[in-house]
């Protein structure tokens, strides 16, 4: 909707939005069941699926692939849904000549629904709430008008990432490649992520530009998968500690028709980026006399 703001034109936009995923997890066993020593005397692993090996009408005695679990077993398979619903509002309007001013808002709800049971068959939710969450993003943009050719933007937002599904489950996940199991946590939260930006920005001509940015985002709750010494051979996602990352960024296209090729330009985008993780470790010490 196009308005007046002191003054000056503006606009103001309003959205909603929703969203449902499901997710049906199985993991079913199967094996090579080899009749006799073929492709195995050989010693020639590929041989063992060979096309003379292989279980047909006419050859009965061949290879073949068996399933060994019709059903999925305990710590292996659950059901999980996510259901979003937002709504944002956005007014863009001038303060000055110069300063061009973008404010935003947008409010969302999020829930996750788990439906499982643990290896052992201890743990067992039937639909339960895993995640329930009522948040608001808010976000600035400034942008000041130096000339008509030259920019400098300062922009702030709230921002989220949130747990996949196999992160916030029960379920327990093994790797045979690896030789590694995975381990859901259902008590992970989502990540909340603070970022600032600072940029300048310089338009030439045919289609010239340049950029020079700085950022910092600050990461509350970050997800990072994390093992046990005791048993590191499994793998868990927790939320560790706090993290920050900040760096810098250069953009640059340039037009080629200084040495004649008007309608060639060269694309150029580098980054700098330094990223650290503050971990809280607690340890007891029970000194027996």
């Amino acid at each position: 909707k196009k308005l007046s703001l002191f003054g000056q034109d503006a606009k103001l936009k309003s959205g909603g939005y929703a969203s449902f995923k499901e997710r049906d997890f199985n993991i079913y066993k199967y094996e090579i069941a080899i009749n006799g020593n073929q492709g195995i005397s050989e010693g020639n692993a590929n041989l063992i699926l060979a096309d003379e090996n292989i279980w047909t009408l006419e050859n009965r005695g061949g290879n073949y692939i068996d399933l060994l679990s019709t059903v999925a077993e305990q710590g292996r398979s659950f059901s999980a849904k996510q259901l979003t619903f937002a709504g944002y509002f956005s007014s863009e309007f001038k303060i000055s000549q110069s300063l061009r001013t973008i404010l935003g808002l947008r409010l969302e709800k999020f829930d996750v629904f788990y439906t499982g049971e643990n290896s052992s068959g201890k743990i067992r939710l039937i639909n339960a709430k895993v995640i329930d969450k009522l948040d608001l993003f808010p976000s600035a943009n400034f942008i000041y008008a130096l000339n008509d050719e030259k920019n400098i933007r300062l922009s702030y937002s709230k921002t989220i990432a949130r747990p996949s599904f196999k992160e916030v489950s029960i379920a327990e996940i093994f790797d045979p490649l690896s030789n590694r199991t995975f381990l859901g946590n259902i008590n992970l939260e989502p990540t909340y992520i603070d970022n600032l930006d600072l940029r300048y920005e310089f338009f030439g001509e045919n289609s010239s530009f340049f950029a020079l940015s700085g950022f910092y985002k600050s990461f509350v709750d970050p997800i990072e998968l994390t093992y046990a010494e005791a048993a590191a051979d499994n793998y868990q996602p927790k939320n560790l500690g706090d993290a920050q990352v900040f760096g810098v960024e250069i953009e640059l296209r340039k037009n080629l028709d200084f040495i004649g090729a008007n309608d060639w330009s060269i694309n150029l985008n580098t980054s700098f980026i330094e990223s650290k993780q503050m971990i809280l470790s607690f340890f007891w010490f029970i000194i027996g006399l």
